[in-house]
């Protein structure tokens, strides 16, 4: 009956509280204003959860190398921990060791190459490399017997335990070395140093002299001149065929036995 009377509009609608409104009547801004303040409160909610989550995790360890995180070169005993001694490993804790090194030592020998610095401690390595037959370390260590295994640790130890071994170990060394001559009297700047060395540190004159006599000889401006005059006297036998200690003979009025003495006493003695 209700039914029928609520169809004919003779029931009355049931009253609702005073400011109370139906909720197909409830403003849609108020809805969205609720919609965005929960959604607010949610997103702190996680953001403060994400936050918490952050701290408890232990900082990640930064890479080597970039702005700000210069690269450290590992020593030597970072891959043979036990000692230099090869004998104080197995057979397979050297198999490690020379992957690991051998990977670290080829990376620094294209470094020096790159950046032009082919002498010393380079061409120490690069000649025991090319007495192998190559120009590289090698870690195929599963083809190598214990000895060559032994003898390929040797060579990466002699070679990363070089200061040298890394640019910035020649910088180092470079910058002792220009300090040391200006200590002596070298009036140049570490520039000029750096092209004498390139000029007379040779090959040649090396094998005829010796490094240090060649060392000690273009560190003056009296010294200079002999060094000089020892690289002619070798570049012209190149061209005639001539043995360097019969050219450095004729040149310096010297015997042909302990030339690079002979040349120091001319220096020393004015």
């Amino acid at each position: 009956m209700k039914k029928i009377k609520n169809q004919l509009g003779l029931v009355k609608p049931d009253k609702l509280p005073a400011g109370a409104t139906a909720k197909s009547e409830q403003k849609p801004a108020t809805r969205k204003a609720s919609n965005k303040k929960q959604a607010k409160q949610r997103k702190a909610a996680k953001l403060k959860e994400k936050k918490a989550s952050k701290a408890s995790k232990p900082p990640k360890k930064r890479k080597q190398g970039g702005k700000g995180r210069p690269f450290q070169p590992k020593p030597w005993e970072a891959y043979a921990p036990k000692g230099p001694n090869a004998t104080s490993y197995t057979r397979e804790e050297l198999e490690q060791i020379v992957r690991r090194a051998s990977g670290a030592a080829n990376r620094r020998l294209k470094r020096l190459e790159e950046a032009g610095e082919t002498k010393g401690i380079y061409k120490r390595a690069l000649g025991m490399l090319e007495t192998q037959g190559r120009t590289k370390f090698s870690g195929s260590v599963k083809s190598m017997t214990r000895t060559e295994l032994v003898a390929e640790y040797l060579r990466l130890r002699d070679f990363l335990s070089s200061k040298t071994s890394t640019m910035q170990g020649i910088k180092d060394w470079k910058r002792n070395v220009y300090q040391s001559l200006v200590d002596r009297g070298f009036t140049g700047s570490q520039e000029e140093l750096s092209e004498l060395f390139d000029k007379y540190m040779t090959k040649e004159l090396e094998a005829a002299l010796g490094s240090d006599v060649v060392y000690t000889l273009l560190q003056t401006d009296n010294g200079r001149p002999f060094l000089q005059r020892a690289k002619d006297a070798i570049d012209r036998a190149k061209q005639t065929g001539e043995s360097q200690t019969t050219a450095l003979s004729r040149e310096f009025n010297i015997t042909t036995e302990e030339q690079a003495a002979q040349i120091l006493a001319k220096y020393f003695g004015g």
